[in-house]
């Protein structure tokens, strides 16, 4: 858009020469993904402490192994929602589990939410799993906010717009209660009891409506955001070709 390639309304809105009248900016998606998080009795999972410990430390230095040279996620999955689907189409869900509880505010989360969702006690055992879409079906936008190109943009990723992506983030939700159900995991005594949240109180625990609360308020970003200059053939919403030529 900076090189005149974008909307001709914005582009004059910004003082900036039209060079090709295409929808530079539009079509921007991103994996968007919800934290579920479980106590556990059994105390095998990687706490601050344990990071932090002597032992650790020297054996990371020394050695090069132990719990800090890990890379955090222990096992990923990815999983279709409905099994008919599997082998002739793409998954809905990955799943991503990481061996710890979260209890400071990394996600950005307002303090209110912060404090009622995340963990309080810094050194309690227990593990987290990100469930995230695979294939959004929301579409978000990226607008200049001036000529200058120091200038950060006004970036507008329009999350869960879809009631779908939605309806695909439960679904994953209700694997993982179903996982939580399995032998192995009752067995390490698995308690996410705690995910019952005073913001989403209005809603019967485990409901529908209460996990489609806790998406629109807890879910961020997988990092992945894309297609803002939509590749294809030659249609009115496209800005290159599959050779990426303008």
């Amino acid at each position: 858009m900076l090189s005149g390639v974008g909307p001709k309304q914005h582009l004059e809105e910004m003082g900036i020469p039209v060079v090709r009248d295409l929808l530079s900016g539009n079509n921007l998606q991103d994996h968007q993904q919800i934290m579920l998080c479980s106590k556990t009795a059994e105390h095998d999972s990687i706490t601050l402490k344990i990071l932090e410990s002597t032992w650790n430390v020297i054996q990371y230095k020394l050695f090069g192994f132990g719990h800090r040279p890990i890379a955090g996620a222990d096992e990923s999955a990815f999983l279709h929602l409905d099994k008919n689907g599997q082998g002739k189409r793409y998954p809905n869900i990955q799943m991503v589990m990481l061996p710890i509880l979260f209890s400071e505010n990394i996600f950005n989360y307002r303090e209110e939410f912060a404090k009622d969702f995340l963990s309080q006690t810094p050194n309690e055992h227990g593990f987290c799993v990100f469930v995230a879409l695979t294939h959004p079906r929301s579409r978000g936008s990226i607008r200049l906010k001036s000529s200058d190109p120091f200038d950060y943009p006004l970036i507008n990723p329009n999350y869960v717009y879809d009631q779908k992506d939605i309806n695909d983030l439960i679904g994953g939700i209700r694997i993982w209660e179903q996982l939580m159900e399995t032998r192995a995991f009752k067995q390490l005594g698995v308690d996410f009891s705690h995910m019952k949240t005073m913001f989403c109180s209005l809603h019967p625990f485990r409901s529908d409506d209460y996990w489609e609360c806790i998406i629109r308020y807890t879910a961020f970003t997988q990092f992945h955001p894309t297609s803002s200059c939509k590749m294809g053939p030659d249609k009115n919403d496209t800005v290159v070709d599959p050779q990426l030529r303008v």
